[in-house]
């Protein structure tokens, strides 16, 4: 509810407070410009709610320390626009918030609308990272050497909280299925 009061987005705050927002006014935005008002709230048009400049209103936070450090707290937005853009310049909403047929809202004709379930897991970081294992034995042991690669994301992986985790693990299985070994890494 929050991302639809926002009337508009101020790139040079860094502090989480980058956005201006009226919910008193009962008005609420989105990127269907043609949406009629409901008995419940006011329909306002906004094109910016599609752009990664959006989402920077929170997702682009530092704290700054008086002896001038800077920790990044949500970076996502800055590693977005220092990327290569391997993905031609893709919005963040894009990727996390894919489009589908359906209600934009309870009883209203079925359109072109967007996911607002922004989930992490599954497909969406099955296309942001690669991966390949070599494999080798020798004096008994069995190394397992992977790479990862991130080919699809936007942003760093893992990115975000500082406390944000990639966890990597292999499992070596004999040939009823059963585990014999494995290891697990925290990036």
């Amino acid at each position: 509810d929050v991302c639809h009061t926002i009337q508009r987005v101020d790139l040079t705050k860094k502090d989480g407070t980058g956005f201006v927002s009226h919910p008193e006014e009962n008005v609420r935005y989105g990127p269907l410009c043609d949406s009629r008002p409901h008995y419940f709230h006011r329909m306002g048009c906004s094109e910016l709610i599609a752009e990664s400049a959006f989402c920077a209103a929170c997702h682009n936070w530092q704290l700054s320390h008086p002896a001038g450090a800077t920790l990044s707290l949500l970076p996502d937005y800055e590693e977005w626009l220092a990327a290569p853009q391997p993905m031609g310049g893709v919005d963040c909403q894009n990727c996390h918030m894919p489009s589908r047929s359906g209600e934009a809202a309870v009883g209203s004709t079925e359109r072109v609308v967007h996911g607002h379930d922004f989930s992490l897991r599954g497909p969406l970081l099955g296309r942001a990272l690669e991966g390949k294992a070599q494999l080798s034995v020798g004096q008994g042991l069995l190394r397992v050497r992977l790479s990862l690669s991130n080919t699809g994301a936007g942003h760093s992986v893992p990115t975000g909280f500082p406390e944000r985790h990639l966890y990597v693990g292999v499992r070596v299985l004999d040939n009823t299925g059963r585990v014999v070994a494995e290891s697990a890494h925290s990036y």
